[in-house]
């Protein structure tokens, strides 16, 4: 979330895959972020008109 460098200031990435995605379970040392950053080949979205 703060784009500090993970080797610089610490933490932690960890892969695991659920079915055919890949899921990066992070920590950042630097702010204390803890969450997933899932890769996606396609995202499909609607947009509601103004």
């Amino acid at each position: 979330m703060c784009a500090a460098s993970i080797e610089v200031h610490g933490g932690i990435s960890t892969e695991y895959w659920m079915g055919d995605q890949r899921v990066f379970m992070t920590w950042c040392g630097e702010c204390g972020w803890f969450g997933d950053v899932v890769r996606y080949d396609m995202v499909t979205i609607t947009e509601e008109e103004h």
